[in-house]
């Protein structure tokens, strides 16, 4: 009989696993674009502007993507867990 749903526990841990190396590996190309922008030797009003306003709401967009990446995957690994324990008993 050929299983037409379910969970491969492996492939969700590893998923899970994959999923917050990315929002880990957001994190560190956030850390590279701050220090882009912050040594950027632009002057003026547009660039107070974009290093004081612009940058600040994309930074905390990336920061909130990086954040649900890693409890996407915490969730993944999770649901793993919990078939892995219900498939046991």
């Amino acid at each position: 009989m050929t299983m037409s749903h379910g969970m491969n526990v492996g492939e969700v841990r590893q998923l899970g696993t994959a999923l917050q190396n990315e929002g880990a590996q957001v994190q560190e190309m956030m850390g590279r674009i701050e220090g882009l922008v912050a040594n950027a030797s632009w002057v003026g009003p547009d660039a107070q502007a974009f290093k004081g306003s612009e940058w600040p709401t994309i930074k905390a967009a990336l920061s909130n993507a990086a954040d649900q990446l890693s409890q996407f995957g915490i969730k993944a690994v999770q649901n793993a867990d919990a078939q892995e324990q219900v498939s046991a008993s």
